[in-house]
């Protein structure tokens, strides 16, 4: 009897590590990913179409889901579902080959060669003559020229170090966190929905494409921050509204459906707050430190997916059913304020370095920055190339 008992713990064991650790390599990795081509894809286009690449990312996470509740339905075993989801990565593998690097990257660390290339990749696609400058003569502000190709390494505290930056990120961090937090905590309360739980898990899918949609032309037509202010107003508004509504009325006729319309209507507006913080996690930072400041935003809303659930446990265990939705509310409301302290930054060029993060003020201009200039049919951004003024090219960065 106790050999068996040690054979079953063994073998739980051993199959939940077998499980959890692929499971935890596979999500280190995704975020990586996940982080690393929302920064490339922002670096690749000019303020004037950089929204709309921005926001676009956002409906293909819907159509996941809704493609996950058919998998779902249709195959049943998780080993299987698993498989099914994974096997289509594969193809993603020619992105090593159909995506060219980052133009401003190359440019930044010295890899000039790689920078031609690009180049001339770039005005062939775009059917314009090849600009007749060497990258090595390009300046950057802020980027020294004396040791040409020599890298310097960045880490995260180089987000804190500055006061500008500094306060970006702290914001930054906080609506990550409050964006996760309160979709995620509005999530589970619909998953508690009576009905087929793959039916209810796909019309949360078709709920949500709409608010993508729909946010891809408010981010590009009406900017960022105040889009997010009055989403953050109105999914904390519907989140407190699911709970404090009657469910019936004097007459004990069952009214409760406002309070199913009120969460929706939150959770729309709470989908609709992700692809404002997107833009803004690629957006508030320099190209130096881009990718890092955008996993650490992506960490911190990580860590809001993770206190939601137990947001929620609390409200069950206390007693106190009303609790979450209130929490999760005042949350949304906080963010609402904070993002009023942030820049506009939707017809910015995006910063390259530190120095050039520090100068865009909270009105979303720019303090004497001297890369900034103008925009032409090749790209954005006039950068010192060492000629006369009248020589200069812009390059498309």
């Amino acid at each position: 009897m106790e050999m068996k008992s040690i054979h079953d713990m063994f073998t739980l064991v051993f199959r939940n590590y077998l499980f959890n650790v692929p499971r935890f390599i596979f999500n280190c990795i995704f975020k990586g990913i996940q982080a690393n081509s929302y920064v490339l894809f922002s670096e690749m286009f000019i303020p004037k179409y950089r929204s709309y690449v921005g926001t676009m990312y956002e409906p293909f996470w819907a159509l996941g889901v809704i493609w996950l509740a058919l998998i779902a339905w249709l195959i049943k075993s998780w080993r299987w579902i698993q498989l099914a989801l994974v096997l289509p990565t594969i193809l993603t593998l020619s992105y090593i080959w159909l995506l060219p690097e980052s133009l401003r990257w190359l440019l930044i660390n010295g890899r000039y060669e790689q920078a031609r290339t690009v180049i001339k990749r770039i005005t062939k696609f775009n059917k314009i003559p090849v600009p007749d400058f060497e990258p090595e003569n390009v300046i950057i502000p802020g980027i020294s020229t004396e040791n040409p190709g020599k890298r310097t390494f960045y880490t995260p505290f180089d987000l804190i170090r500055t006061p500008r930056i500094r306060k970006h990120a702290f914001i930054a961090f906080y609506i990550w966190f409050a964006t996760s937090c309160v979709y995620y905590g509005l999530s589970l309360a619909t998953s508690g929905w009576k009905g087929d739980k793959y039916l209810v898990f796909f019309t949360g899918g078709i709920g949500e494409l709409p608010a993508y949609l729909l946010a891809i032309y408010i981010l590009s037509r009406f900017g960022r921050k105040y889009p997010l202010f009055v989403y953050y107003l109105i999914a904390g508004a519907g989140c407190i509204l699911s709970v404090l509504l009657p469910e019936t009325d004097k007459s004990g006729k069952d009214i409760s459906i406002g309070r199913t319309v009120a969460g929706l209507i939150g959770r729309f507006a709470a989908a609709s707050t992700f692809s404002g913080t997107f833009l803004y996690g690629a957006e508030l930072f320099p190209t130096v430190v881009r990718a890092m400041a955008w996993g650490t935003c992506a960490f911190f809303g990580r860590v809001g997916g993770i206190v939601a659930p137990q947001i929620n446990y609390a409200g069950k265990a206390s007693g106190y059913t009303k609790m979450p939705s209130i929490v999760l509310g005042s949350v949304s409301f906080l963010a609402a304020v904070l993002v009023l302290l942030l820049p506009e930054t939707r017809s910015l060029r995006l910063p390259d370095t530190i120095e050039e993060a520090e100068q865009i003020d909270i009105s979303g201009g720019a303090i004497n920055n001297t890369a900034a200039a103008t925009e032409n049919e090749m790209g954005i951004g006039i950068y010192n190339l060492g000629l006369s003024p009248e020589e200069n090219l812009s390059i498309k960065l």
